[in-house]
């Protein structure tokens, strides 16, 4: 099978998939978005920028991923959003 068809199709598989925008609120609020919105299981997670996949990453607990990107110490994705 080529590489970037297979790899393309993945894409598509994830695009399809439950898609959540985070709000822009403050620490507080934003902590209480992501423990009521974003499941506590395992997945994969696409950032995108200007609709641009920029980031994918793979977690074993996304709840718990997306709480630890709201501390700002040692994160670039955090930093460029």
């Amino acid at each position: 099978m080529n590489v970037e068809k297979y790899l393309d199709d993945q894409i598509k598989k994830l695009k399809g998939n439950q898609r959540l925008s985070i709000p822009f609120l403050e620490k507080e609020k934003i902590v209480e978005w992501i423990n009521n919105h974003v499941p506590k299981e395992p997945g994969v997670y696409l950032v995108f920028e200007k609709g641009e996949i920029v980031y994918v990453g793979e977690t074993g607990n996304l709840c718990k991923r997306f709480l630890d990107l709201t501390k700002t110490y040692n994160h670039l994705l955090r930093v460029k959003i």
